[in-house]
């Protein structure tokens, strides 16, 4: 292994990450600065996100230690893997999908206010869920063979990047349909007002703009896993990927 693609660009990513946590320090101390009489169950989901972001860092920055600092001029040591990277993944997967969650639940709050006594009502949120749920399954999949590789064998995940695959894509169709699904029914929501619709307008712009890129990255460690794949290229990527989830959702 080359440590310039596997540790070096896992410091990287550490490093990426840590900014992206601290953009979303500044959104929570502005979220409860303006939105004080939010319902209690929105600021604790705040907090729960905060939670998880805070601590895959907090792994992610063990991670670093280990590699770097304990296992300094001891090569046969890195073929170890810490704990603490299996631990970041399962909790980034977990940030990712409750990310995900909160977005559907919007759509069926969207939707029921929209196309109340309509037919159309529920097709959208239903389909979300669905996927939200295909989400959680790739989730729960994802954190059962992490859990299942031993501490000792750095080269064995390396090996399983089939989940890799199979979870980024889920979660690609996930972002994809909550984006389009939330623009298509803030375009109906339009009043005529032309100061009306240019918020609308606006928060059509944030809702594509924020899911094409939480796609994109994925996207990115798709092709990273499979350009690269006796590298850590694809786990740089991924750190930043949580941060740019929790980014995403505390910006809409």
């Amino acid at each position: 292994m080359e440590l310039g693609d596997t540790f070096g660009a896992l410091l990287v990513g550490i490093f990426i990450s840590a900014i992206l946590f601290g953009v979303t320090n500044l959104q929570v101390f502005i979220y409860f600065k303006s939105y004080s009489n939010d319902p209690t169950w929105t600021k604790l989901s705040v907090c729960y996100l905060w939670v998880l972001d805070a601590l895959q860092l907090a792994f992610s920055f063990h991670v670093a230690y280990f590699n770097l600092i304990v296992n300094y001029f001891n090569p046969p040591g890195l073929l170890r893997l810490a704990w603490s990277f299996k631990a970041q993944d399962i909790v980034g997967s977990v940030a990712i999908s409750s990310v995900q969650t909160l977005y559907a639940i919007r759509v069926w709050s969207l939707d029921k206010a929209l196309n109340r006594g309509k037919r159309i009502r529920g097709v959208m949120p239903i389909t979300v869920a669905i996927l939200t749920c295909a989400g959680y399954a790739a989730t729960i999949v994802l954190c059962y063979t992490l859990v299942s590789v031993k501490s000792d064998s750095t080269l064995r995940l390396l090996g399983e990047k089939w989940i890799m695959y199979y979870t980024l894509s889920i979660w690609v169709g996930v972002d994809v349909a909550i984006a389009g699904c939330m623009s298509f029914l803030l375009f109906r929501s339009r009043t005529g007002f032309r100061r009306t619709d240019s918020m609308i307008t606006v928060l059509m712009l944030y809702t594509l703009s924020t899911g094409t890129i939480t796609t994109l990255c994925s996207l990115l460690a798709i092709a990273t896993t499979a350009a690269l794949p006796k590298t850590f290229v694809f786990a740089a990527v991924e750190f930043s990927q949580t941060k740019l989830y929790v980014n995403s959702f505390m910006a809409m």
